[in-house]
């Protein structure tokens, strides 16, 4: 279960529906990479996140339609 639940998780001990949505957001990730979430001592979202900062438009894209679904409240 390590990598799929969201670090706020830890900080609060409670889950809620963005810990739901990080989690499938880390199984898509797994699903366009190829990764593991956890490999090696490197995290897959932060691992994405440097491509992604190396990509340019195509990051910023990516970021912001995450930042999006994640930061809005239902």
């Amino acid at each position: 279960m390590q990598g799929y639940l969201d670090p706020e998780y830890f900080l609060t001990h409670k889950l809620t529906d963005k810990s739901d949505v990080y989690s499938l957001g880390i199984v898509f990730l797994e699903l366009l990479t190829g990764m593991q979430p956890i490999s090696h001592g490197k995290n897959i979202v932060r691992e994405v996140l440097k491509w992604t900062h190396l990509s340019g438009v195509l990051g910023s894209l990516l970021i912001n339609i995450a930042v999006t679904t994640l930061s809005s409240d239902p």
